[in-house]
């Protein structure tokens, strides 16, 4: 069976190296990009974690997908970003757009008890007054190249080998027969849809 590209609507939390919670969805988004909902955004615009687990999500046949960074509220702390990641998953799938709302970070944690206790999600608490700055909406904005028939990133760990007709880039893991013996040595390689083609 082929992978398909997700065309649907999603909203996801993801974990960055165990570390960090973000918010990732398509929800009013262009084709092929996906906003990042990060109360600590200097954890995740250079995240191959993150980069990697969005590529697992969307597995797009395109090239390349855009990661777009929502600048939305900041946390106070270092401790309560899966409770942001857990409130902007919340209002996108209640229709609001996190960018837009400013969190009462001290009640959050008892809402989120409440909400589990009454075993539905609720928008959490806001302040009641609208902060008179108004921010752009996209602080940053990264282009991801995707390679390999697993449509995944490159990254300094992986062994990539180079088809000599198309020009493509695989991962060793999804080639056949190359052991690595090959890699010391000069020969061509050519993929299996080239090869179809011959």
């Amino acid at each position: 069976m082929a992978w398909c590209s997700n065309t649907k609507d999603f909203v996801q939390i993801v974990n960055l190296n165990n570390l960090h919670w973000v918010c990732v969805s398509n929800i009013g988004c262009p084709d092929n990009t996906i906003d990042v909902y990060d109360s600590l955004p200097s954890n995740s615009v250079g995240s191959i974690s993150l980069q990697e687990q969005v590529a697992a999500i969307i597995h797009t046949e395109e090239k390349s997908f855009e990661l777009r960074f929502i600048n939305v509220q900041r946390q106070c702390g270092s401790s309560d970003c899966a409770l942001f990641a857990i409130a902007n998953s919340t209002a996108l799938c209640l229709g609001e757009d996190p960018h837009r709302i400013r969190y009462n970070q001290k009640d959050m944690r008892k809402h989120l008890t409440e909400c589990f206790e009454a075993g539905a999600m609720e928008l959490f608490p806001k302040h009641t007054v609208a902060p008179r700055v108004k921010r752009q909406r996209v602080c940053a904005r990264v282009t991801v190249a995707l390679y390999c028939s697993c449509r995944q990133i490159y990254t300094r760990a992986s062994n990539m080998i180079q088809c000599h007709r198309c020009k493509g880039w695989y991962h060793d893991n999804f080639v056949p027969n190359i052991g690595p013996q090959f890699w010391n040595t000069s020969k061509t390689w050519i993929c299996h849809t080239c090869t179809t083609q011959l």
